[in-house]
């Protein structure tokens, strides 16, 4: 290698000093095969699980060395800040940009806390009307906290989708930064923030998503602590209802799966209707009045489980009415909070863990309206959550010989079918429908759905379960 002669004491240019490199880099790595890390998959690493934020690129700002030479009038002058285009999210917690794998979590969590929750099969039956979802959308780029609870919750429930048994990196990362942020902020503040408190809500939904009951209790007592110390129930509708109503959903949710009572009661959920819509929303009330009194029924029941029975029965006609012709659309919002509350007064009759105190009728319609409740409860992932609490109650009252009444025994058998029953109880519950049946006279699917139609029952959502279970009950005893 020849030698080459540099005077150190001149000016070394860029070209020069490339020559050197070059020559050094020669001597050093003789005789060695050089093995460099792909950049193209040390970046595809970097934004596939990054920190959420980076810098900006392309961002104006106002060098010291130009503010040194400036004129104090130039200085006292606000810069032009140079405006971004294109459709990327800012967040006023930082300054910073996000990454562009963050970028795209984050779109995917606000489409997700916009997106209806209702079964598909309902689209024709409601209106195009916003729900909570833009109210807490808005949380994610004003708080931190929430920002990285929404992204986990919704990374989530989307992976859940795809039947992957257990959370993503995403999911995890993002969730260790929201117990992180969440601790530190209510170790440094006792008045928890209307932000931390709907974080702390979605920590409940993402444990009872996870099947994670008594953990999701845990946030759930601590949400109710939050709100006392808050000023209590009443004062946090006033500041933010919506909120109230989603914790009301989680509150019940937890309720009907593990059979206890509820954490808030009637008179919250009655005064959340009127702090949201006022005078304008029909109470259930006004509903049941438009319902004809089942008869046998009224004489057997207490008087809040009649009227409850009624309540349901409208509300399902109402699904039913806009479903199978032109007439108004149901609200989206107002179905949802009367759903609500029709829960809340089920539970307050009697948790499901203590429905044996009631009569043999009054358990089996106490039972039925529980399920009917929850078929309006779905999870994350838009389907019926699993409830093998309420179904193990289903299972035991037909154990038991429930033969008081077989219109409501009939009821009870298609509706459990199309909610909280699976294709492993078929063993028993094909032979007793067509038992149940023949006791009742019922020959065809259409003399079935005709008796079926006297108590809650949405076609929508019940039909096609219902004419399948019918298919196999009808050819049970059928001669070979």
């Amino acid at each position: 290698m020849p030698f080459e002669f540099i005077d150190n004491n001149a000016f070394i240019d860029r070209k020069t000093r490339k020559r050197i490199r070059s020559l050094v880099a020669t001597g050093k790595n003789a005789g060695k095969t050089v093995v460099r890390p792909s950049r193209i998959k040390a970046f595809k690493e970097q934004s596939k699980y990054p920190t959420a934020f980076s810098s900006v690129p392309g961002t104006v700002e106002i060098r010291r060395q130009d503010l040194s030479s400036s004129s104090p009038d130039e200085t006292t002058s606000s810069p032009e800040i140079e405006r971004p285009i294109g459709d990327d999210l800012f967040f006023t917690f930082t300054s910073n940009q996000l990454n562009p794998a963050s970028r795209y979590l984050a779109k995917r969590a606000i489409s997700f806390l916009m997106a209806p929750r209702h079964a598909s099969e309902l689209n024709e039956a409601f209106e195009n009307s916003l729900t909570a979802g833009p109210a807490l959308a808005k949380m994610m780029f004003v708080d931190e906290t929430f920002f990285h609870c929404a992204i986990a919750l919704s990374t989530t429930a989307i992976d859940s989708l795809s039947e992957q048994s257990s959370p993503s990196r995403d999911a995890i990362h993002h969730l260790c930064h929201t117990l992180r942020l969440v601790n530190k902020k209510l170790s440094e503040s006792k008045l928890a923030s209307m932000s931390t408190i709907a974080t702390i809500l979605m920590l409940a939904q993402y444990e009872r998503h996870q099947s994670e009951q008594y953990q999701g209790l845990v946030h759930l007592n601590g949400l109710q602590r939050l709100i006392s110390m808050r000023g209590g129930v009443l004062q946090v509708q006033k500041e933010m209802p919506i909120l109230m109503q989603k914790a009301f959903r989680v509150d019940l949710d937890f309720a009907l799966y593990m059979g206890t009572a509820t954490t808030f009661n009637v008179s919250h959920v009655l005064a959340g209707r009127m702090v949201i819509f006022g005078p304008a929303i029909d109470p259930l009330e006004r509903l049941r009045s438009q319902v004809i009194s089942l008869p046998g029924l009224s004489e057997q029941l207490g008087a809040d489980l009649h009227n409850a029975l009624l309540e349901a029965k409208a509300l399902a006609g109402q699904l039913n009415d806009a479903t199978s012709s032109n007439t108004r659309k149901v609200n989206l919002y107002t179905f949802n909070a009367n759903i609500l509350l029709l829960g809340y007064r089920v539970v307050y009759i009697s948790s499901l863990s203590q429905s044996y105190q009631l009569s043999r009728i009054e358990n089996a319609i106490h039972l039925g309206l529980a399920i009917f409740v929850t078929t309006f409860m779905n999870g994350l992932d838009r389907k019926i959550p699993n409830m093998p609490f309420m179904s193990e109650l289903l299972r035991a009252l037909v154990r038991f010989g429930f033969q008081d009444d077989h219109t409501v025994l009939l009821w009870l058998l298609f509706l459990g079918n199309a909610t909280v029953l699976d294709f492993t109880d078929y063993d028993w519950l094909v032979p007793m429908v067509a038992t149940t049946a023949l006791e009742l006279g019922l020959k065809s699917w259409a003399e079935v759905l005709k008796l079926l139609v006297r108590l809650p029952w949405v076609n929508a959502l019940y039909d096609r379960s219902g004419q399948s279970l019918w298919l196999q009950a009808s050819t049970y005893y059928a001669t070979p």
